[in-house]
């Protein structure tokens, strides 16, 4: 193993010591002639013992001359491994690929000194971040001999550094996405962090907004103001950590919102509390639609409950082959309790009507299905009854859930029927008074007014009786009639 000679430490001393004395290392006094050699031996010693930092000795083309124990135990090769090879092998693939062991030797030659904060490898493959320096080592003539190479292992501090700049950008990107107005309160010196959505959604602007703690409880609601205070003191003054209210945040306008605000309480050590993050949410546009929702459910409703047409909320039920085989009914509104007579509320139809035709679940299965609306009129054997029906689907196609509103046309259809005979018999009669004319059965027709007292009859009957076809083409009375007969 090569050793440095007395001049080259000397030479590198001032570099070493500040190494040294952050890895708590005394170097011990540098002047005197008489203490040269002892201080050579110290050096050593020291360059030895510096188990915290891998230090690297070089010639000036980069080959290694000397490897301390540090350097073995951060990188895991040996000094007899390593002295005689190319100090670019602990740098990584890509790095060697782009020479950077070559800019970092011209950079130190240049300007004295080269650091730098990348990943080296190890023996094993394994990566590792490390906080590394290089420097020119020069004789007391001025002559290069080399460079040494000061590496200590930063991963950990590296991942913890990372995982904590990408968890602040992911609650930059999500406090800048957000609507709710995140606030970050520093007790210690009374100073609120807000984000972008304190401008956007309450119209303060954040350029000249005054950022103590005192100012976010003025714009609470006079009327809010001191139960929140209290709320929150409790909190911070207590032991807990979560804290959720309700209550009125002036706007930059002079509005209110209606917020619903929740914390967090971060505590030190000692328990005290030092720090609280929060996020505002405005609640005024959720309470206006829930009250506008709530609003057209109630005038939806009434209107259900007031007309004469029954409804009912009906959800089908389908077998394994993904056929209708029964359905109940999930609400239903007056008018369908009293043409039904019976609560049918939660019962599948085929309990009370076992025999009810196909047809119905068919029909209601297809609307349930595939969405299409139906409107038909059918006779249900069942109920003795013909209904009128218009069927959508209603909620999700997997809720297999209808609104149906039919009415009892039952009387109609009956009065349909009644007059259907009736016209039938009408004509039949017309029929057979055609056919009786056309045989010559019949003498002649005549009609009655009972209001006027009036008969007219045709000419057939005024000649058969001996009248006047004229009078009988006017009109005569029953008296006038009677007395031809």
């Amino acid at each position: 193993m090569k050793y440095l000679t007395r001049e080259e430490l000397e030479a590198q001393v001032v570099h070493l010591r500040a190494a040294l004395e952050e890895a708590g290392i005394d170097a011990g006094p540098e002047n005197g002639a008489a203490a040269l050699p002892s201080r050579e031996a110290r050096k050593r010693a020291a360059f030895d013992s510096a188990l915290d930092f891998a230090m690297i000795l070089t010639d000036p083309d980069g080959i290694i001359t000397d490897w301390n124990p540090g350097a073995e135990q951060v990188l895991g090769w040996s000094a007899a491994q390593m002295v005689g090879q190319d100090a670019e092998c602990f740098f990584t693939p890509e790095d060697r690929a782009c020479g950077r062991i070559e800019h970092e030797m011209q950079l130190a030659l240049s300007v004295g000194r080269a650091s730098d904060e990348r990943w080296h490898l190890r023996k094993d493959g394994e990566l590792f971040w490390a906080s590394g320096e290089m420097m020119p080592l020069y004789d007391e003539e001025n002559t290069h001999l080399g460079f040494v190479k000061i590496l200590r292992d930063r991963t950990r501090e590296h991942l913890v550094a990372r995982a904590t700049e990408e968890a602040q950008e992911r609650y930059r990107l999500a406090a800048k996405a957000t609507n709710d107005a995140i606030w970050d309160w520093d007790f210690t010196a009374n100073h609120v962090l807000w984000n972008d959505a304190l401008e956007q959604a309450y119209g303060h602007p954040l350029a000249t907004l005054d950022t103590s703690g005192n100012w976010w409880i003025a714009q609470i609601h006079p009327d809010d103001q001191t139960r929140i205070y209290h709320s929150i003191h409790a909190l911070i003054d207590g032991s807990g950590t979560a804290w959720t209210d309700e209550y009125r945040f002036r706007r930059f306008d002079g509005t209110y919102a209606n917020v619903l605000d929740r914390g967090h309480v971060i505590r030190n050590n000692e328990g005290k509390a030092v720090r609280m993050i929060g996020a505002m949410l405005d609640m005024s546009q959720m309470q206006q639609a829930e009250n506008a929702l709530r609003q057209s459910e109630e005038r939806s409703r009434a209107m259900l409950e007031t007309i004469e047409a029954a409804f009912a909320i009906i959800q089908v039920k389908f077998d394994a082959d993904d056929s209708p085989v029964d359905y109940r009914f999930i609400e239903v509104n007056p008018a369908f309790e009293r043409q039904a007579g019976v609560d049918l509320r939660g019962k599948w139809v085929t309990e009370f009507a076992p025999d009810l035709e196909r047809f119905w679940f068919e029909a209601y299965g297809h609307v349930a299905k595939t969405g299409e609306p139906a409107n038909f009129e059918n006779y249900a054997k069942a109920f003795e009854r013909w209904f009128e029906v218009r069927a959508v689907r209603v909620g999700e196609p997997a809720d297999r859930q209808i609104a149906v509103i039919f009415s009892d046309v039952t009387e109609r259809r009956n009065a349909e029927e009644r007059l259907r005979t009736s016209e039938a018999v009408a004509r039949a009669n017309v029929d057979r008074v055609q056919l009786a004319l056309a045989a010559g059965a019949i003498i002649g027709t005549w009609h009655w007014d009972l209001t006027a007292d009036r008969f007219t009859v045709d000419e057939a009957f005024a000649k058969a009786f001996g009248l006047d076809p004229a009078l009988g083409f006017d009109g005569l009375s029953l008296e006038q009639v009677i007395a031809t007969v």
